[in-house]
């Protein structure tokens, strides 16, 4: 794709292939031009769009968030070391977060990989050859949990598909899982901090034997329903059954604090889309989310882009993770929880002038 690249350089690119762009429109059994998309068909629709106005006013304009989860934590701490790989300032093209992960994750293989010489050379020969869209999925899951474990397993499905299987690939998908979360961390400190201080007190929490809660800035609230199992086998007539014993559940400390970072993002995420959504709505622009992918008609598309920057800026001028620390005090007043990392200086006003933010 040329996802990549400044607003001004797709649109000379498209003039540039115009003449590929009418012919795959009009005859596209007999075109191979838009086959070699990354996303065949809706490159085929947006083709027919450019030749055809009646295509054109139905067609969705996609703008997707750059790892959003990231965004979103890199806005409560106010990192602004940060800010710039998930484009959340004002920039001339869009910021490439994971080849940057993949350039770190390479001098790290190339200096300090540990494992057999196989292995590494494998998992550097991927990385070289298939930087982006090897690392691209652990990087984009970090701020929803995923761990050593998790990122080796997304690495060996994406070895597959790349015809990457050996004896090896369990063992270099291992070094590059580690090479990966390494990498982020270096590149998202305050991110990783404040995970961290989530999942502290999310365990103290679930310590006293007490599920995890909190309020979405939107005011929803959020119960995390994980509880230990004491369940008992009875066969009956019928078939067996599972009855579960206790009326008083204990909680399953592990998956509170597991589920902990991951469900607050989400919920703030899903607060800034509900935001935009309920603005688009009172303006009169239709408006479709897939997660944080916002669709909208062409005409509306750079409006859609601003209200969505807009509404970013506006939930991230309340500290969260201190009114989060706030909520938790007063939940447990009996519990010592630390208080959040110290921030940095990014201002989430920011967002409002970096159109590559969602794009």
């Amino acid at each position: 794709g040329h996802d990549k690249i400044s607003f001004d350089d797709r649109v000379e690119w498209v003039k540039a292939n115009m003449r590929d762009v009418f012919m795959s429109a009009r005859d596209p059994f007999n075109t191979d031009f838009w086959r070699q998309a990354e996303n065949p068909l809706q490159f085929l629709a947006a083709c027919k769009a450019l030749q055809s106005r009646d295509h054109a006013v139905h067609l969705p304009i996609q703008r997707d968030a750059t790892a959003s989860g990231f965004q979103h934590f890199v806005a409560m701490t106010r990192d602004a070391t940060a800010a710039p790989f998930v484009n959340l300032v004002e920039n001339d093209k869009p910021s490439a977060l994971y080849a940057e992960i993949a350039k770190r994750v390479l001098t790290y293989l190339a200096g300090d990989g540990e494992g057999t010489p196989e292995a590494v050379a494998m998992a550097l020969h991927a990385v070289r050859k298939y930087g982006k869209e090897v690392c691209k999925q652990p990087v984009m899951t970090t701020p929803y949990g995923v761990t050593e474990y998790g990122a080796r397993d997304q690495i060996m499905g994406k070895f597959k598909k790349l015809g990457l299987e050996s004896e090896h690939a369990k063992e270099a998908a291992s070094i590059l899982a580690k090479a990966v979360l390494k990498s982020v961390r270096e590149v998202f400190p305050l991110v990783t901090a404040a995970m961290d201080w989530v999942r502290t007190c999310a365990g103290q929490i679930a310590e006293a034997n007490r599920p995890v809660m909190w309020r979405t800035p939107i005011g929803w609230r959020c119960v995390q329903p994980y509880y230990a199992k004491n369940a008992v086998q009875v066969e009956t007539c019928f078939g067996n059954l599972w009855m579960d014993m206790d009326n008083e559940r204990s909680v399953n400390a592990r998956k509170q604090v597991s589920g902990s970072a991951p469900n607050f993002v989400h919920g703030v995420d899903a607060a800034a889309m509900m935001k935009a959504a309920i603005t688009c709505r009172n303006q009169g622009i239709s408006f479709l989310a897939v997660h944080d992918s916002f669709w909208s008609h062409a005409e509306t598309a750079e409006e859609v882009g601003l209200i969505a920057r807009e509404q970013f800026a506006a939930i991230h001028q309340t500290p969260l993770l201190t009114d989060l620390w706030f909520q938790w005090r007063e939940q447990h007043p009996d519990l010592e929880l630390p208080a959040p990392p110290i921030n940095g200086e990014y201002d989430p006003a920011s967002v409002i002038n970096a159109a590559y933010a969602m794009c």
